[in-house]
């Protein structure tokens, strides 16, 4: 009987290890997704200010009208 209960504990321990591990594995996978997220997200934002710099530089130009009368 105490053997009974000792194989059954022990077994919930290997599930909860093989539990733990598992997301350990996800938490891994997830790490590695955030940051290749947060360099795409980065790259992106510093597109956004080329654009920005390039259209404020085009809207502060003077528009000359030429009369080709």
């Amino acid at each position: 009987m105490l053997l009974d209960e000792f194989l059954k504990e022990h077994s919930a321990f290997l599930e909860e290890h093989r539990t733990v591990q598992e997301q350990g594995a996800t938490m891994a996978d997830l790490k590695r997704e955030i940051a290749s997220l947060t360099t795409t997200v980065k790259g992106q934002a510093l597109q956004i200010q080329k654009v920005s710099a390039q259209f404020e530089m085009n809207k502060a130009a003077p528009q000359v009208a030429l009369d080709n009368r």
